[in-house]
């Protein structure tokens, strides 16, 4: 999944779109230390709302077709794909929640590169990717339990400092 999500970003990034990663190996990355130490079941990437359209040709392009669930949802802020040949599956985000509050929350300062494979991926900061582990486990009625570990593993990460950073950022937002 590592290769794939940077094989992606490249092909995003020529297509000039400013491109995010949520979850997957950033998050393995800033709260475990080690890629092996996380499973991921897919890729989770942000692109703008208006580089959906193009976002989706590109992976499409790429041998990714969308599942079916994706015709059932009127407007939603992710469509599913899964690569023809690899069975990898990419959820292609155009927002972070449908609550329109919540998207404010996450500015241009909320993200961080984090190297990898002589590149590098876009994802939230330590403070705001707390803060969307959160939101995102509990809008989903914490449907995977490694959710949980997640944000326990972001703390243990921290020094003390760091945990009481984490909370303030939280609570101030």
């Amino acid at each position: 999944l590592a290769s794939e999500a940077i094989h992606i970003a490249r092909l995003l990034k020529d297509a000039g779109i400013a491109t995010a990663f949520l979850k997957g190996v950033p998050l393995a990355i800033l709260a475990y230390g080690d890629i092996a130490l996380r499973h991921s079941r897919d890729i989770d990437i942000l692109v703008p709302p208006e580089a959906a359209a193009t976002a989706t040709g590109i992976l499409e392009d790429a041998g990714y077709r969308p599942t079916q669930i994706e015709h059932l949802q009127p407007n939603p802020k992710h469509s599913e794909f899964v690569h023809q040949s690899t069975g990898i599956c990419v959820e292609l985000h155009c927002r972070l929640f449908d609550n329109a509050r919540l998207l404010q929350t996450f500015g241009p300062e909320s993200w961080v590169d984090i190297p990898l494979g002589g590149t590098s991926l876009r994802t939230l900061r330590r403070q705001e990717l707390l803060i969307y582990l959160c939101l995102h486990g509990s809008t989903h009625g914490w449907f995977r339990m490694k959710w949980l570990a997640d944000v326990g593993a972001l703390f243990a990460s921290e020094s003390e400092a760091g945990i009481t950073q984490l909370v303030q950022t939280a609570e101030s937002m």
